[in-house]
C-alpha cells in the first residue's frame, strides 16, 4: 500500500491523551462544586454564558476572557466564516505544565525520515510518498 508521509506522521506523531471531554453541563456542575451556587443556578449560568458569547459574536464583537481566551470570528478566502480561537498566554503557560499521559511519547523528536522507518518497520509491504515526491521501502533502511 502506498501512503504519504503526512499520514504517517498524523498516525504516529506524539498526543496528549483524552481522558475525558467535558460539555457545558460538567462545566456547570464543576462551578456548582468549587463555588456557593446550587446547581441549577451554576449551570443556568454557563448556559446563559455560552448564549451570550454566541449573541455576541454573531454581532461582530470579539470577546476575550481574561487568562483563558479571545475568541472571534474570521473569513476565510470563500466567504465562509467560522470561530477563531487564540489561548491567553497564560493559559499556554499553564497548560505547558500538562501532567497527563501521552500516545506515541517514544516518536518524540522523529522527523519525516524517523517516522518513514517507524512505519515501514511495523509495515514492511507498504511504499511512503515523501513531500518532495520520492518513495521509501522497508529495503531503504535495511542495512
Amino acid at each position: 500500500m502506498e501512503l504519504g508521509i503526512q499520514a504517517i506522521t498524523n498516525k504516529l506523531r506524539i498526543r496528549a491523551v483524552r481522558e475525558d471531554t467535558w460539555d457545558l453541563t460538567d462545566i456547570g456542575r464543576e462551578f456548582a462544586k468549587t463555588s456557593e451556587m446550587d446547581t441549577g443556578d451554576a449551570l443556568n449560568f454557563t448556559y446563559k454564558l455560552f448564549d451570550i458569547i454566541v449573541d455576541n459574536l454573531n454581532r461582530g464583537i470579539h470577546i476575550k476572557l481574561d487568562r483563558l481566551c479571545t475568541i472571534g470570528v474570521s473569513v476565510d478566502v470563500a466567504g465562509n466564516v467560522r470561530p477563531s480561537f487564540r489561548a491567553d498566554s497564560e493559559l499556554r503557560a499553564m497548560v505547558r505544565a500538562y501532567q497527563g499521559q501521552f500516545k506515541n511519547a517514544e516518536n518524540k523528536g522523529l522527523d519525516d525520515e524517523g517516522f518513514a522507518r517507524k512505519w515501514l518497520e511495523a509495515n514492511p509491504e507498504d511504499t511512503v510518498i515523501m513531500r518532495d515526491g520520492s518513495e521509501r521501502t522497508a529495503a531503504d533502511y535495511t542495512p
